[in-house]
């Protein structure tokens, strides 16, 4: 039996896909993230390989650590569509997980403030070790459709869960500061305001564009 031959062409094609995701994964590993995510276009763009689902799962990862949010909601949401056909990555640990949790802050950052709420309640649903990052953007997001007493409770929750991470602190006590003031609250309000001040010397840095820090 003769040994079957692998055309140049195909030879090159793995290549390729290989040395471009060899890069892109070491880029990533650099935090070079705009860098990796031109990479990993060359595999999509050419073609390299019919299974793009770790592909447009790291450039999503790309897109999203730098802040280039409308594009990485669209690639990891690529990627969950594909993950029904090809199956989950097997290089890729808590796939799922990740994946929402990126999706759902980069709508966050996107406008889709819905969108967000969706995917931090599937987060919080499979995750059995609670960060308080997950409680903080359902406030933010809860803040932002105008559910600002959901918006209070995930803060607080938020806040339960920081250990020594005063920057996380004082972001949580701004977002519950702002929507208390929404609801007229404004002695809780003050009290959340100072307390941020307190934990990381804020006064134009808050995440949520508020008035207050224009005015005083």
């Amino acid at each position: 039996i003769k040994s079957i031959e692998i055309p140049s062409s195909f030879r090159s094609v793995r290549e390729d896909r290989d040395a471009y995701k060899g890069i892109a994964e070491i880029l990533l590993k650099q935090q070079k993230f705009s860098k990796a995510a031109q990479y990993l276009s060359k595999i999509i763009d050419k073609k390299l390989t019919s299974d793009l689902t770790e592909i447009y799962f790291k450039r999503g990862l790309a897109y999203y650590s730098s802040k280039k949010y409308n594009y990485a909601k669209n690639d990891l949401t690529r990627a969950l569509y594909l993950s029904k056909s090809y199956g989950i990555p097997e290089n890729i640990s808590n796939f799922n997980l990740n994946l929402y949790y990126m999706r759902g802050e980069s709508y966050l950052n996107a406008g889709n403030y819905r969108n967000a709420l969706n995917d931090i309640n599937k987060v919080i649903s499979i995750d059995k070790n609670i960060k308080p990052q997950y409680y903080l953007i359902r406030s933010r997001a809860n803040y932002l459709l105008g559910a600002y007493e959901d918006s209070i409770s995930d803060a607080t929750s938020s806040l339960e869960f920081i250990k020594n991470d005063e920057k996380l602190k004082s972001i949580s006590f701004i977002t519950r500061a702002e929507s208390h003031k929404s609801i007229n609250n404004y002695k809780l309000a003050c009290l959340d305001y100072e307390k941020a001040y307190r934990s990381n010397k804020l006064k134009l840095n808050s995440t949520i564009n508020s008035e207050f820090y224009k005015n005083n």
